[in-house]
């Protein structure tokens, strides 16, 4: 009986596996055709919007994105930093069910309660590893995904706000310093499609 549950649970792993692959595959082979597509329009509204609107599009991502990556690791120092006894709990209480010895860690801002979190969990289960060097590896992968998510973050608010204050400034301020005839005569459209494929590419 125990031979035929393990043989039942490895066909269930093997058939989810198999799913999984199959969707990655589905995924990827829909990506590459929809990511062409997207490269070809991007070209054609690159021809279309001429050179001085294109770079003045590729100067305005630039700045969002490199404000973007300047503020990441600020960002995530001040979350870490955040003071949680809001709350109004004092301690994290860690018990180990079966010798029922507990282990408590103060609550107080992000990155220290998570580090006591890890080291207590290692010292109540006996984990043969040094503690510290635990919390810092999983402290690391915390920050990792921490900063996976606020990229995220970056690109939604880019996406949202970035072309709404593109169009403000443009009309405000840029589109006054180039001459509207400058503007009109000179396209260098292939030269635009190119700049705005590559654009694209890079996003």
């Amino acid at each position: 009986m125990n031979h035929l549950n393990a043989f039942i649970n490895l066909t269930i792993y093997a058939i989810s596996f198999s799913d999984i692959q199959n969707g990655i595959n589905i995924f990827i082979t829909c990506l590459f055709p929809a990511v062409i597509v997207g490269l070809v329009l991007a070209g054609l509204n690159g021809m279309r919007k001429g050179i001085w609107r294109v770079t003045y599009d590729v100067l305005m991502l630039s700045v969002f994105y490199l404000t973007a990556f300047l503020t990441l690791n600020p960002l995530i120092k001040t979350v870490f930093s955040m003071d949680l006894s809001f709350a109004g709990f004092t301690n994290v209480v860690i018990t180990n069910t079966q010798s029922g010895v507990s282990f408590y860690v103060p609550i107080t801002n992000v990155l220290d309660t998570f580090t006591g979190v890890v080291e207590g969990f290692y010292a109540l289960f006996d984990v043969q590893a040094d503690p510290a060097a635990a919390a810092g590896f999983a402290l690391a992968v915390a920050g990792s995904l921490l900063k996976l998510i606020l990229v995220f973050v970056h690109l939604f608010l880019i996406t949202l706000f970035g072309w709404l204050i593109s169009f403000i400034l443009w009309h405000a301020a840029f589109k006054k310093i180039v001459p509207n005839i400058a503007r009109k005569l000179t396209k260098l459209r292939l030269l635009s499609l190119l700049e705005n494929a590559v654009k694209y590419v890079v996003i």
